[in-house]
């Protein structure tokens, strides 16, 4: 009970202290002496300081917080979208080059996926007489690619960008409802005892099903052939002349042929294709022992071919 009294009038002593202090506080100017002027003044300018260095209200406060929050949101948020469109672009490109066992990786870099395969050689000799000397096969067959055309103006075009090379237009090839028709850029390189037949470019055109398909971008192929001739040992006015070669075509399955199992379709596609090649193959033959008769007997065919393939020289 002492300590409690003790303690009450230790408190009543304190709120007495305390009141008395401030009062003396909050004084008015007119109570205080005139010494204590630049005292009072030095003690308002520090309220006014201490105020103008007190924290923001809590409703401003917050309002400055949530628009921090926000523009770290947004900030996050792009860098995020930045971020998710690099990992898409790197997936995307990483797909596009991605080559499974099944593709084919065209020599441009195109990637064809799981292509139809088609493989056809061809093989096509013929004896022809050789009327030796200056009209002998082998003079006939080292003439300048630029009196080809010659043989056969429907179906072999003479490039004029390139005279090295001639166009080759491929007759139409049926495939159930559709047709291609190829033109093929070849190529020729002539020794003492070949010609070589090379495909450079080729350009499929065909019917609108074809065309809608964009079908020059989803294949690609190889074709070459070879032609030589040798004479006879025992009979040097016979000749034979030879002619192989391949062709490999790779192809996107397309509509409406995705439908068709893949075996059926390769098997049908390469039956139609090797009889289109002996068609050609045969018809480019038989052309080249007629116009070689023509050229061997007829000296002005002989110097009509010789003029234009000057012509043409002259003018690239």
């Amino acid at each position: 009970m002492h300590q409690f009294n003790t303690a009450q009038t230790s408190l009543k002593n304190f709120t007495l202290e305390t009141s008395k202090q401030s009062t003396k506080e909050h004084q008015p100017p007119e109570q205080k002496g005139a010494g204590d002027d630049e005292l009072w003044q030095q003690q308002e300018e520090n309220q006014q300081q201490q105020q103008q260095q007190q924290p923001t209200r809590p409703h401003e406060l917050e309002k400055e917080e949530g628009r921090s929050v926000h523009l770290m949101s947004s900030s996050s948020s792009a860098q995020d979208d930045t971020t998710t469109s690099s990992r898409s672009s790197s997936s995307s490109s990483s797909t596009a080059t991605e080559i499974n066992p099944q593709d084919f990786l065209t020599k441009d870099g195109r990637v064809l996926r799981n292509p139809v395969r088609l493989s056809v050689t061809h093989n096509n000799t013929r004896t022809v007489r050789n009327y030796g000397g200056d009209v002998a096969i082998n003079k006939y067959m080292q003439l300048p690619v630029e009196q080809y055309s010659m043989l056969n103006e429907s179906m072999i075009i003479r490039n004029a960008a390139n005279p090295e090379n001639f166009v080759l237009k491929v007759p139409r090839l049926q495939f159930f409802n559709v047709w291609v028709q190829p033109r093929v850029e070849v190529s020729v390189e002539t020794t003492e005892d070949r010609v070589g037949l090379k495909a450079t470019n080729c350009v499929i055109e065909g019917s609108e099903v074809i065309e809608q398909m964009g079908l020059d971008s989803r294949f690609d192929f190889e074709a070459s052939s070879e032609m030589r001739w040798t004479t006879h040992h025992h009979d040097h006015q016979q000749a034979s002349v030879s002619m192989e070669g391949s062709l490999k075509v790779w192809c996107e399955k397309l509509p409406p042929f995705q439908l068709m199992p893949t075996r059926v379709l390769q098997s049908t596609s390469n039956l139609v294709l090797k009889a289109a090649v002996k068609t050609i193959s045969k018809m480019f033959m038989n052309n080249l022992m007629a116009d070689y008769e023509r050229w061997a007997t007829d000296q002005g065919y002989r110097e009509e071919r010789a003029n234009n393939a000057q012509i043409l020289t002259t003018q690239n």
